[in-house]
């Protein structure tokens, strides 16, 4: 009976697509469904395997997988990923699978046959690749209330605007901008870090738009769109975001 590809070296990059790394904090839930000792004509059986995403991209993913799967290049496989009611089954193949003493790989390759699937897959690439494409960047335009602010950008004219009473203040208020939809949260300066920040979400009259005042009325359903991906997206921040601005946000994304 043939071994799975024991080869030490999981890293050489096979996916032509960018690989965006996912935080530990990720939401989204994820399973991957492996078919195996199928024969000419059968099914074969599948297994759901607990997963934990490693990077997605627009054509795979890399999942850590526990060491009693066995898998071999080209078996059938499925990334199921979940949260509350959302599920999403994306079908695929096995591009490699690597087992040592201490952990299994398991390397996906996609197969969008089914356009609604890839469609649904993209929403949660997109907040993915926001999520972890945010930095800081450099601004000279002063804040009208005479607070400290720290702006990052990222991926998809994402924006996302942080203010303190001072540099090394409290974070007190945020404002995330993506999407035609807007985010506010504020946390009074002497409410602790314990305290939960209130929320707002409307829309914008432009993807890009600088301008606080041209917020716009958006359904219930894209209120719900919009809290959705903004859960995602402050899920999977990078350390180029700081910690404190982090634990502002993470709360918001479970609510």
């Amino acid at each position: 009976m043939p071994t799975p590809d024991r080869r030490p070296d999981p890293g050489v990059e096979r996916r032509k697509k960018p690989r965006h790394p996912i935080n530990t904090n990720f939401r989204l839930k994820a399973v991957l469904a492996l078919n195996s000792g199928a024969e000419p004509g059968s099914s074969g059986t599948w297994k759901d395997w607990p997963a934990t995403l490693v990077d997605l991209s627009g054509s795979g993913a890399a999942v850590p997988i526990n060491m009693g799967a066995v898998a071999f290049p080209a078996d059938r496989c499925k990334l199921k990923l979940s949260l509350g009611t959302y599920k999403l089954e994306v079908p695929g193949v096995v591009a490699h699978y690597i087992c040592d003493a201490r952990a299994g790989a398991c390397g996906v390759h996609f197969d969008f046959a089914n356009e609604g699937v890839e469609k649904s897959f993209y929403r949660v690439l997109e907040s993915v690749v926001v999520g972890a494409s945010l930095a800081p960047v450099s601004h000279t335009k002063p804040d009208v209330s005479g607070r400290h602010l720290d702006v990052y950008a990222g991926k998809n004219f994402s924006k996302l605007n942080v203010w303190r009473p001072t540099p090394e203040g409290p974070v007190t208020d945020v404002e995330f901008r993506m999407n035609r939809y807007c985010v506010e949260a504020h946390r009074a300066a002497e409410a602790g870090p314990y305290v939960r920040p209130t929320m707002k979400i409307t829309g914008t009259a432009s993807d890009d738009s600088e301008d606080r005042k041209d917020s716009v009325p958006i359904t219930a359903s894209q209120t719900a769109e919009a809290r959705w991906q903004f859960s995602l997206i402050v899920s999977n921040l990078t350390k180029s975001v700081p910690e404190d601005v982090q634990r502002f946000l993470l709360p918001l994304a479970t609510g």
